[in-house]
C-alpha cells in the first residue's frame, strides 16, 4: 500500500516499452500530458475503491498503460 508520486509515475512510463503504439507520434510534451492526466484518473479511481491507498501495484500499473494506449489510439482515430 502506499501513494503516488505522479511526476515519477509519468517519467517511468515515458522510458518503459510498454507503450504500444505505431501511429503517427505526439509531441513529447502532449505524450507527458496525456500520460499525467491518465496517471492522475487511475489513481483517484483507484483510491477512491481502496480507502486512499493503492491496494494492487500491478493492477494500477496495468491500467495506466492500457488507459494509456486506448487515449494514443483515438488520437490516432482508430476508436
Amino acid at each position: 500500500m502506499g501513494t503516488v508520486d505522479v511526476e515519477q509515475t509519468v517519467e517511468e512510463v515515458l522510458r518503459s516499452d510498454n507503450i504500444l503504439w505505431d501511429g503517427e507520434t505526439p509531441s513529447y510534451d502532449q505524450m507527458e500530458e496525456i500520460i499525467r492526466e491518465v496517471v492522475i484518473q487511475i489513481t483517484d479511481n483507484h483510491y477512491s475503491m481502496n480507502g486512499g491507498e493503492i491496494d494492487d501495484w500491478d493492477m494500477w500499473e496495468q491500467d495506466i498503460v492500457c488507459e494509456v494506449n486506448d487515449r494514443l489510439e483515438r488520437l490516432n482515430g482508430d476508436e
